[in-house]
This record gives C-alpha cells, sequence and structure tokens, in this order.
C-alpha cells in the first residue's frame, strides 16, 4: 500500500486503538482528560465486512455473522502502531510505502479503511462510554497533526464567494491590476482596488447548495462569511479567532451587543462544528449528522485523543482556536482575478479554505 501522511495516520489509529482500547477524551488545548475515555469494544469495516474486536488482551476477527475468522495478540498491533509512527514522522515523500506494516494490514484482510470517498467517516467504532453506561457504533472523523496541517473545510470552485466591484474601473486599470503577480498578489490586487476609489461588496457565491447549506446554518452565515474572507485577504489576519473578534467589533450585522451577547462567536463554532460534523459545500446539507461520535485528533507526539460530540463546549472551542483561513490555488479554483458580466459589471471572487493550525 502506497498512501499519503494523512491515510497512514488513520492506519495508525486503526492499529493503535485496537492495541489500546481506550480512547481519551481532549479538552480545548488537545490535552488529554485523565478521567474521561471511551472503551474501545471493537471497530467496523464495512468494506470488507469484518468486526475487529478488542478483548481480553487480544484482537479477534469476526465476520459479517460473528465467525471467528482470525485472532492476535494485542502487542502485535501495538509493535506495528510504533513502527508506522515512526514511519510517518521520518518520511518526507507525499506518498509512500511501509513495507511491515502492508504485509500486516494485508494479513488482516484490510486493504483501506473508508467504505466511501464522499463519506465523512474515517472510522467506525463500537465504544462503551461510562456515562451513560451503554454500548454504542459510532463513526468518526480523524485529523493528524503528523507531517502538516489538515484541512477542516476544502476549497473547491464551489466555494468561491463573488464580490461586486463599487465604483469605475476602467479595462486599463482592470488589466494592470490583474497583472500584479506578487507573493501576496490577491492582497495587492484588492488594495490596488481600493486606491482606485472602489470597493468590494459582497454579492453571492458562486455555488447554489453551498449558499444555501450556509442558511441553514444561519441566514446572515454567507455575509458573515464574505466579510470574513475580505478582512482575510486583505492582509487582516488569518485565524478564525482573531477574525471573528474583529467582526464582533465592526458588527456589520447590527446586533444588539448591549448585554454582551457574542452573536458572531456564536455563528462561527456552529458552521465549523457542522462542518467538522458533515457540511460539504457541493451536498446538500439537512442538518443531519453524519459524524455521530466525534473527531479524533492524531497528536505531534503520536498520541490519540478524541472530541465526542457530548463535549460539544470543548470542541467547537478546539475548533475555532485552532483553524485559520488559507489561500488555494488561484489558477486551479478560479478566483483571485477582476472578471466582468455581460452587463459590464466587474467583479471578483475569493475563495474559502479552512485549515488548522
Amino acid at each position: 500500500m502506497k498512501l499519503n501522511k494523512g491515510e497512514w495516520s488513520e492506519v495508525y489509529v486503526f492499529l493503535k486503538l485496537l492495541a489500546e482500547g481506550k480512547l481519551y477524551a481532549a479538552d480545548k488545548d488537545l490535552k488529554k482528560i485523565e478521567d474521561i475515555y471511551y472503551s474501545v469494544l471493537g471497530i467496523i469495516n464495512k468494506d470488507i465486512d469484518r468486526y475487529f474486536e478488542h478483548k481480553n488482551g487480544r484482537v479477534l476477527i469476526k465476520d459479517e455473522v460473528q465467525n471467528l475468522y482470525k485472532e492476535y495478540d494485542v502487542g502485535d498491533f501495538a509493535t506495528h502502531a510504533l513502527n508506522l509512527l515512526g514511519s510517518i514522522v521520518d518520511n518526507k515523500g507525499s506518498s509512500f510505502e511501509v513495507s511491515g506494516t502492508t504485509e500486516f494490514m494485508k494479513e488482516l484482510g484490510v486493504t483501506k479503511l473508508k467504505a466511501k470517498s464522499r463519506d465523512k467517516k474515517d472510522i467506525i467504532l463500537k465504544v462503551h462510554d461510562a456515562v451513560i453506561s451503554s454500548d454504542s457504533i459510532l463513526g468518526f472523523s480523524i485529523k493528524s497533526n503528523l507531517g502538516g496541517s489538515p484541512t477542516l473545510f476544502n476549497s473547491s470552485k464551489s466555494t468561491n464567494f463573488i464580490f461586486k466591484i463599487e465604483g469605475e474601473v476602467t479595462a486599463e486599470i482592470v488589466d494592470k491590476i490583474n497583472s500584479i503577480d506578487s507573493k501576496s498578489k490577491i492582497r495587492d490586487r484588492i488594495k490596488a482596488i481600493y486606491e482606485n476609489n472602489c470597493r468590494l461588496v459582497f454579492e453571492g457565491l458562486d455555488n447554489k447548495t453551498f449558499e444555501l447549506n450556509l442558511i441553514m446554518v444561519d441566514s446572515h452565515m454567507p455575509k458573515i462569511l464574505g466579510e470574513m474572507l475580505l478582512i482575510y485577504y486583505r492582509g487582516g489576519g488569518s485565524k478564525l479567532a482573531d477574525i471573528v473578534k474583529i467582526i464582533e467589533q465592526s458588527n456589520s450585522r447590527n446586533y444588539d451587543l448591549s448585554l454582551g451577547h457574542l452573536f458572531y462567536s456564536r455563528k462561527v463554532k456552529n458552521l465549523i462544528c457542522d462542518i467538522a460534523l458533515g457540511m460539504t459545500a457541493s451536498n446538500v446539507w439537512q442538518a443531519k449528522l453524519e459524524i455521530t461520535g466525534g473527531y479524533i485528533v492524531v497528536r505531534n507526539d503520536g498520541d490519540i485523543l478524541c472530541y465526542h460530540i457530548y463535549n460539544r463546549n470543548e470542541f467547537e472551542d478546539y475548533l475555532l482556536e485552532n483553524t485559520k483561513l488559507d489561500t488555494p490555488s488561484t489558477t486551479k479554483f478560479d478566483f483571485g482575478k477582476i472578471e466582468t458580466d455581460l452587463s459590464g459589471q466587474r467583479f471578483l471572487k475569493l475563495n474559502l479554505q479552512i485549515r488548522f493550525i
């Protein structure tokens, strides 16, 4: 198996959870909460109809009707998890082979962990929740800090926001601005637009599905995100928590802040939590959570922690404090240049991508 670091990290989680049988909760700073954990009873792989049961120091592999297929000591999984961690950390390539782990996974009959490419769930666990004294089958998303910052929300042409240019912009000025090709070309192009006595005004989104998905979260969300994107691309900051503080001060939606309500923080937290638990740009969002368990995070030191949806406050705080806006490829996603529609109106597209810090 030749996989990238993110895919190998998913294999690492699979091996380590079966070796240890525990999944600890994390606080907002991604630190282990020692007295809160979920007992991992097993892992379900729907692709091959296999159930990997953690029981009494053994891993029992069963088929769809619970017939025993193979049996291993948890030490086998612990050894492969440790070796794989070293390979992920040491390897500098975008994708690579880990021969020992590949052979072991083939021996287990596992060729991939995820059932579908569009499926937000990276792993399905059967856990025992001591709080409610019940066993549950839950889907988790996996984000790894090994070898780079993962994305929370992937960019595409569907995530382009449209801004109308108010003011007179001649064709000559358009060509001059579009020819700016500095390292911070989008910021410099926007600066040039404003220096020509024009300004950008949010108009809408390229993709109707994404726009309506945002309205499902909050009726003002498209405009709030549009304002946040302008702050970011004009050089006002990238960290979501910092940008939220800026828009809370400007209060463009004219909320009554006299009693100290943090409207913008609440709305942005709702958005990023919905994104983390299932919302995408191109699929209709009905506010049904695809991630029924929560988020598993692989720390830089290889420790595995989780944010269960029960601990929503910790999860929301973690997402807000540990994410930033980022700039994807302008050519790939077709944004960042002044365009003109059939009526002669000038506009500029800005793209939304959210990445972990």
